[in-house]
């Protein structure tokens, strides 16, 4: 099937927009982004929404980007056409940056996330300023935007993470988990967890109880119990339920197996249910094909990879709840997965509950 997506409208959009921002004229590099950013809204299929963003590195979007950013901090123009045109921009690179490993490469080559981090933190510290009002709102789209662009150029391309490291993005994440609520907190705690150095001890990250019950009832348990039933686990905000942003089950599964190395946290996930929810999702996780290169199972694999090891790290933080999971029947069936990291995770598991 052809591709709803006319492909000489993103080409010409991207060119004008380059030939617009030599001359200075903002408001038409504006009125591109506008149409770039419906496109990417109106591109609903999976494999689409994959093509638009492998377009837009071809067409060296993440260098215009810069350029764009590096302009409009130069131009004469109002910090509110300023925060839409940087809200635009970026928001387009929250959905590309899920989808093309191409597309955050280019950001980490181009030094566009030491441009995401630098606007995340002016915002947040615009945020801690102001009061309520309509700038404050887009700002606070503009931080979240940010976060998230961050965190999926780090899942793709690991070999960012340390330059990230380098820029304080540890501890930027760690002041707005603490001075945050709802979303932007959540996808703080995410970023944060994609962002730690694993095998540095002092990197073990705890975060306060209501963020535990945060992720495990309202993150991954919508998730799950909305997506389950219809095979699919597409993006779920907490309280509000949409595919195109928010956060995905294995991106929430990741996150909470890296939280679980620390002992509060595996505590309270267990006292939040987290142990009924890996059985509900293993036993989905069975019942779908195996097979590793198929696009629709991309989440779904990954999913399953996390939530092992998560179990993982629950039963090694806290050995005594072995005895509690009902898991084997899942574990036997998933030996036989042909993802290698899913069939490591999974003897892994089958060990250490026989030694418990």
């Amino acid at each position: 099937m052809a591709s709803p997506i006319d492909w000489s409208v993103v080409n010409d959009v991207v060119k004008k927009a380059c030939r617009d921002l030599k001359s200075a004229n903002m408001t038409k590099v504006k009125d591109a982004l506008n149409t770039l950013g419906k496109i990417d809204e109106e591109t609903s299929m999976e494999t689409d929404r994959k093509l638009f963003a492998d377009k837009l590195a071809e067409l060296k979007f993440a260098e215009l980007a810069k350029k764009i950013f590096t302009s409009i901090n130069s131009q004469n123009i109002s910090q509110r056409d300023f925060d839409e045109i940087a809200c635009t921009t970026i928001s387009i690179f929250v959905h590309i940056t899920n989808y093309s490993p191409e597309i955050c490469d280019s950001v980490a080559e181009k030094g566009l996330h030491e441009i995401l981090v630098k606007e995340a933190r002016q915002n947040f510290g615009a945020i801690a300023r102001e009061g309520g009002n309509i700038l404050q709102e887009l700002r606070k789209n503009k931080l979240e935007s940010c976060l998230v662009v961050l965190h999926n150029v780090m899942r793709l391309n690991p070999n960012c993470k340390q330059s990230m490291r380098d820029i304080g993005i540890q501890e930027l994440m760690t002041k707005v988990i603490k001075s945050s609520s709802g979303f932007l907190q959540v996808v703080a705690v995410i970023t944060l967890t994609v962002a730690v150095d694993e095998n540095c001890s002092s990197d073990l990250i705890k975060v306060p109880k209501p963020i535990i019950v945060t992720l495990v009832k309202e993150t991954l348990e919508t998730t799950l119990s909305q997506r389950i039933a219809q095979s699919r686990l597409d993006r779920v905000v907490p309280g509000v339920g949409t595919e195109r942003s928010g956060c995905y089950a294995d991106e929430t599964l990741y996150s909470l197996s890296v939280l679980a190395r620390n002992r509060d946290n595996a505590f309270e996930l267990i006292k939040q249910g987290i142990l009924s929810q890996i059985e509900t999702f293993l036993e989905f996780a069975v019942e779908q094909p195996f097979i590793e290169t198929d696009p629709s199972l991309h989440s779904v694999n990954n999913a399953t990879k996390w939530a092992l090891r998560l179990t993982l790290n629950l039963i090694t933080t806290v050995p005594q709840i072995s005895v509690l999971l009902k898991i084997e029947d899942h574990l036997f069936i998933l030996k036989g997965h042909p993802n290698e990291d899913i069939k490591q995770f999974t003897c892994d598991l089958i060990c250490v509950l026989e030694q418990n």
